[in-house]
């Protein structure tokens, strides 16, 4: 008070900061096109990546779902929080169950098991949709079922470590866009290595004289993780004992390029 009257203030009222993303849901935010319609989004919990993707406007529309109940009234508290209750949309359920898909869609599945995905996804569903997948085990074995006995193609995959752990998020489209010799669409299917490292990771690092030196180094040590999960589930099986072969081979010639690099 100055004078007998009250100084006269501005008050600033400002929106709350929308939450960080831990580098592995940056990474699928990342990847996600600008301008999709509608994201679905399984197992959400707490519903920051629809929040962020459609604030940032990468998304127009999204569905948070997750099967507990505890996890969607978290998601909508959150929701409400940031204003976007008119565009994001929280459902209870088992995975896309209930919800009509378009092949506008993108639908979002991380940090569930790679069997839980598969099983989430043996459905019926539009052609040509894009799928963003991040298991956190079983890769190798959901890779396979997706290409192999789907005949879906995997267009895109990224390395992330975050908090200590490695993670894969791969971009899969619902349909096959590969023409065979007789003219068919056809989705070709994976062998043994490229169930294990991935057939774009494996294509983007094919030419490791050209990555920068944070991405070698983060191929070298996703390598020497590939290898350690293979030397424990290796014995007795000829087949991964070749894969094993493979990985060390490829372990070793990217370690002598970076070797002969600080040289």
């Amino acid at each position: 008070m100055t004078n007998g009257s009250y100084k006269k203030t501005d008050i600033v009222f400002s929106e709350p900061a929308l939450p960080v993303l831990s580098a592995r849901l940056m990474a699928i935010a990342q990847m996600v096109q600008i301008g999709t319609h509608r994201v679905i989004d399984v197992g959400t919990d707490h519903a920051y990546l629809p929040i962020w993707l459609v604030a940032n406007n990468i998304s127009e529309q999204a569905i948070a779902s997750d099967l507990r109940r505890g996890p969607a009234e978290r998601a909508a508290a959150n929701i409400h929080k940031y204003g976007l209750d008119q565009s994001i949309i929280v459902k209870t359920g088992d995975g896309i169950t209930g919800i009509d898909l378009d092949q506008s869609d993108t639908v979002i599945i991380a940090g569930m098991g790679g069997l839980e995905i598969q099983k989430i996804l043996n459905s019926d569903l539009p052609d040509g949709m894009n799928l963003l997948l991040q298991p956190q085990r079983s890769l190798e074995e959901l890779r396979y079922w997706l290409c192999t006995v789907r005949k879906w193609q995997i267009i895109d995959e990224e390395i992330v470590h975050d908090r200590g752990h490695f993670y894969v998020i791969m971009n899969v489209r619902t349909r096959h866009t590969t023409a065979s010799s007789s003219g068919e669409i056809c989705c070709p299917a994976l062998n043994l290595i490229e169930c294990w490292l991935g057939p774009i990771l494996i294509r983007k690092y094919a030419n490791f004289e050209l990555c920068d030196a944070s991405a070698r180094d983060l191929w070298i040590s996703y390598l020497e993780d590939r290898e350690k999960t293979l030397n424990k589930a290796v014995r007795g099986n000829a087949d991964l004992s070749q894969v094993l072969i493979q990985i060390e081979t490829i372990l070793h010639d990217a370690r002598e390029f970076r070797k002969r690099g600080d040289a």
